[in-house]
């Protein structure tokens, strides 16, 4: 589906894997055509989890994937029991022990790493676990705009491309670690993957250069649950956000979001994830609905994002 594409960070919330492959069918039955994992995402199991699904599809699907950052070795490599430990790591968490909480979630990753010897074995590693002889982006995961212009790193992703084994590459960071270097960014990177969500505005700076021939966007809802709580706790507001909009947004939040992600860039690739089958259902109609507006819907956008950023 043009414009919209799932992420697997939370594949693996499901506690079997034949659960987490029927989120990724369910998308692909939905539209969905473009699919963002990293050899981080699922303490690792992620890409193998796409790559069973995506072995008899390669031809009709696209794939993102990353390198720089790896998952802890000693994080267990089997569904069921991260989910015990994830259930563990919330009741904890909700406990208040910020300091165990804070030991634990650092567990789960380990420092960046854009060596190339560390590119050439992680690219190595994601291409069996994605059953592929190619991938169509890679990208350099949380990588600063230093890291991604080293000279030797450069000649390492051309070397790639070049023989066919990546398409294209580029850089996936928070846009705040990047925006002020952005602009030095060297042209051979042709991909960026940044954070977009409403009622925050993208950086206007990262929608330059011309050579980047695509823009993936994360963590379109980062703040949904905010805005959802603000409406809630005073409906004269969300009724004259509503107004403003032209739908109700108590049922139609989600599509308020999106709205923010097509008109802050019409060409981008918007990616979500989710674990929860009719949720998926619920962001592809959601997405078809903002999609088949009138230019003239989104008039009042600027308005409304004001009026809710302003409370935040």
């Amino acid at each position: 589906m043009e414009g919209l594409g799932f992420g697997c960070v939370r594949l693996t919330s499901n506690y079997t894997k034949r659960q987490a492959l029927r989120n990724l069918e369910v998308a692909f039955e939905n539209g969905i055509t473009h699919f963002d994992v990293a050899p981080l995402y699922g303490f690792g199991l992620a890409e193998g989890i796409l790559g069973d699904f995506a072995k008899n599809k390669r031809g009709q699907i696209t794939i993102t994937t990353k390198f720089g950052i790896a998952p802890n070795s000693m994080v267990l490599k089997n569904l069921f029991l991260q989910n015990v430990i994830r259930s563990a790591y919330k009741m904890v968490k909700e406990s208040g022990l910020k300091k165990s909480t804070a030991n634990l979630a650092a567990t789960t990753k380990t420092a960046t790493n854009f060596s190339v010897a560390n590119g050439e074995q992680s690219i190595q590693t994601s291409l069996r676990e994605l059953k592929t002889d190619y991938i169509d982006f890679l990208l350099l995961h949380e990588a600063t705009i230093e890291e991604a212009n080293r000279a030797e790193l450069l000649s390492f992703l051309e070397k790639k491309k070049t023989a066919g084994v990546i398409k294209e590459y580029g850089i996936a960071s928070f846009s705040n670690a990047i925006v002020s270097d952005y602009s030095s960014l060297n042209k051979a990177h042709t991909i960026l993957q940044t954070d977009n969500s409403f009622p925050f505005k993208l950086a206007p700076g990262l929608l330059k250069g011309d050579q980047i021939k695509q823009r993936f966007y994360f963590s379109p809802f980062s703040h949904l649950n905010k805005v959802q709580r603000l409406l809630n706790a005073d409906p004269a507001f969300a009724k004259s956000i509503s107004a403003e909009i032209g739908f109700d947004v108590n049922t139609k939040l989600t599509d308020l979001f999106l709205m923010h992600q097509l008109h802050s860039d019409p060409s981008g690739i918007t990616l979500f994830t989710s674990s929860k089958n009719e949720k998926i259902k619920a962001t592809v109609q959601s997405w078809n609905r903002v999609k088949s507006l009138s230019p003239e819907a989104f008039q009042p956008l600027a308005k409304v994002q004001q009026m809710i950023g302003s409370r935040l």
